[in-house]
């Protein structure tokens, strides 16, 4: 088993976490930063209409292979799973590829849904634009929650 932690180990908030056993993988949050790469204040504007490319580039999303709407999806990605609806937590996981799934609480998923109807054209949107178009609802009607034992797998992973 290998532990990656992508983001958020000397810094607030961009936490993402990658686990690989056997093969297969499964991340932990793409959550927006709080500071840019220079040490400046990030803000929710979530790069000030920057694409995920340039994002990419500017180091303000981890580089991490076969999992942005970019790449071609990697095969041994089995999901990601959202730990709560801060946008530090899940505020870039709108450039993820369609191919990956997303799992979540389903407090965590109604969070979500909320933020994005009551967002409009807001600074929200502005952060993560997928919040209100049509492709986040696609993504949140995809989402897995958890069953009422608490427990989720995804893939070979079993969460308790």
């Amino acid at each position: 088993m290998k532990l990656t932690i992508h983001r958020g180990t000397r810094e607030i908030g961009g936490n993402c976490i990658e686990i690989q056993s056997r093969g297969r993988r499964i991340f932990f949050d793409l959550g927006i930063t709080l500071v840019d790469p220079g040490g400046g204040r990030f803000g929710l504007g979530g790069g000030n209409g920057t694409s995920g490319r340039e994002l990419l580039d500017t180091g303000t999303l981890p580089r991490i292979s076969g999992v942005y709407q970019w790449d071609a999806l990697d095969e041994s990605v089995e999901g990601i799973v959202l730990s709560h609806a801060h946008l530090d937590h899940y505020g870039f996981a709108c450039h993820l590829h369609e191919g990956i799934r997303r799992y979540m609480g389903e407090g965590t998923r109604r969070l979500i849904e909320i933020t994005g109807l009551l967002s409009g054209a807001g600074l929200l949107t502005t952060c993560c634009p997928c919040l209100t178009e049509k492709s986040c609802q696609y993504n949140l009607s995809r989402v897995r929650t958890g069953d009422a034992t608490g427990e989720a797998q995804v893939g070979n992973f079993i969460i308790p």
